[in-house]
């Protein structure tokens, strides 16, 4: 999955240039643990697609990775606003919520929030 994403940061910072900045966080034993299939990739896709890319001088992306008691958390933090990302059709938050609730039932949590020009996607997943 961690590889998915820096391929996928590759082609945006083509894209996006340098209006894109990446920086990751990822504890190491986190790295052998599973996650549903293009989660974080659709984090970090939502991330800059309603975030970056739609800020004229771009801005950065955050990935953080670690474990906490009997989770996992996996945090995207963006520059922008969520006002932003309501004319989208919200299908990839919506797939992740429903993905989540299918393979976890009421044990893991999705959030997605804004606080002073960041957004803040941050997902528990139990660990098994």
């Amino acid at each position: 999955e961690i590889a998915v994403v820096h391929n996928y940061i590759a082609l945006s910072k083509i894209q996006l240039e340098k209006r894109l900045h990446y920086k990751e966080l990822v504890a190491t034993d986190v790295l052998h643990l599973e996650v549903p299939p293009m989660l974080i990739q659709m984090l970090i896709e939502n991330a800059i697609k309603h975030g970056i890319a739609t800020l004229k001088d771009g801005g950065s992306v955050r990935l953080e990775i670690k474990k906490s008691n009997s989770q996992m958390i996996i945090i995207v933090t963006n520059d922008g606003n969520l006002t932003s990302t309501t004319t989208g059709t919200q299908i990839g938050v919506e797939n992740i919520k429903q993905r989540l609730q299918l393979l976890y039932d009421d044990q893991a949590r999705f959030e997605l929030a804004e606080n002073n020009g960041k957004v803040i996607a941050k997902v528990e997943i139990p660990l098994r």
